[in-house]
């Protein structure tokens, strides 16, 4: 049975752990590898995003073997994705198999608001309420320490993203997963000029923070993408 690599870019403030039920529910041929960026391009606060995606390249160059590979981004970690595409393909002349873009509106539709640390917070606690996550006050603010300034710093690079026009659509078919949060005006559809092949389009839900509720769906979604482009069946761990 053919393999293959699945790398997987996080939200602003995420890490690899939001990942977890997802990658427990994809079957055994798909090795998924968390990427972790929170710590790239942060040691200089004047970094840009590309400067960002140029160390993710390496990054990634560094954990992939000759097997094929996809990749996937969750809201900010889609925007990463995005550009990681073109950073691969011009600097190690390497296409993905499949590109999934999930929880953001396309590249060309992006905005970043400057939000205040109390927005943040509000933020946090969304997701974590999404999660089914009920801390008393005195364990959810030391997890709001925590959590907090690693979002901003995210967000701090997610505001100096800047997209090209122009350039030749994606090589490879991709999948965007989205909730209604991200397609209140239908933009979510703005994803299918910036492909060259097939566009494929799955909602999710309503909220934003999908992920907690329908990791398992998500699952299903992109190992049916996959094995499509693989031409294998899917088999359950």
């Amino acid at each position: 049975m053919k393999r293959m690599q699945l790398f997987c870019l996080p939200y602003a403030g995420g890490s690899s752990s939001m990942y977890y039920e997802f990658a427990s529910n994809l079957p055994e041929w798909i090795e998924m590898i968390p990427i972790e960026y929170s710590e790239l391009g942060q040691k200089n606060m004047n970094s840009s995003f590309q400067h960002m995606v140029r160390e993710l390249a390496v990054q990634v160059q560094e954990l992939w073997d000759e097997k094929p590979f996809a990749i996937m981004g969750y809201s900010m970690g889609s925007l990463v994705a995005y550009e990681l595409y073109y950073e691969i393909l011009q600097k190690y002349h390497r296409k993905p198999i499949h590109m999934f873009f999930a929880a953001h509106v396309p590249p060309s539709q992006h905005t970043a608001k400057n939000l205040t640390r109390t927005d943040v917070e509000k933020r946090v606690k969304a997701n974590l309420s999404s999660m089914g996550v009920n801390l008393p006050i005195t364990e959810q603010q030391t997890l709001l320490e925590w959590i907090v300034p690693k979002y901003l710093k995210d967000l701090d690079l997610y505001s100096k993203y800047s997209y090209e026009q122009g350039r030749q659509g994606i090589d490879a078919n991709i999948t965007v997963l989205y909730s209604d949060e991200e397609n209140q005006q239908r933009q979510i559809f703005d994803w299918s000029p910036l492909c060259s092949k097939f566009c494929m389009y799955h909602r999710m839900g309503p909220s934003h923070f999908f992920i907690n509720q329908e990791a398992k769906r998500m699952a299903w979604e992109v190992s049916q993408s996959i094995s499509n482009e693989l031409r294998q069946p899917i088999l359950s761990k």
